[in-house]
């Protein structure tokens, strides 16, 4: 890191934290061995918030009672007003539905709101998909 992307980004640094690095990949002739040039640093929360571009959930209406819709609306309601659309994936025993929630269902990708969904739906019925970053 050049000392201004540091700067910017010293107080992200920590261990055992995940962070995402733009950059510029290149073979360094000098290390014999790649190097990345970072031109910004984000945390995950932030990472998600600028990239993220679909939550889509997978819902087993045997798993779920019949105040399954209203659940999921309060947990929504909260993180209201973002980019992010909402899909629900609708698993019944002779198919299968993705279904996309109307723009006014848009949200704000918060930690918070996927572990609500996560609670909601299951740990391995929540993804995330995500737009690739601009590239020079």
């Amino acid at each position: 890191m050049f000392e201004d992307v540091w700067e910017q980004s010293r107080h992200l640094v920590a261990k055992d934290r995940v962070l995402v690095v733009e950059g510029k990949l290149a073979f360094d002739e000098y290390m014999d061995a790649c190097r990345v040039t970072a031109k910004r640093v984000l945390d995950m929360e932030r990472a998600r918030a600028t990239y993220a571009t679909r939550i889509l959930l997978d819902w087993d209406p045997k798993a779920a009672d019949d105040g399954f819709v209203g659940r999921l609306r309060g947990r929504l309601q909260a993180h209201l007003g973002g980019r992010c659309e909402v899909w629900v994936r609708y698993l019944g025993a002779s198919a299968v539905a993705p279904v996309q929630l109307d723009q006014a269902w848009r949200v704000h990708p918060h930690d918070e709101l996927l572990g609500d969904l996560r609670r909601l739906v299951g740990e391995d019925r929540v993804r995330i998909s995500y737009r690739a970053a601009a590239t020079d």
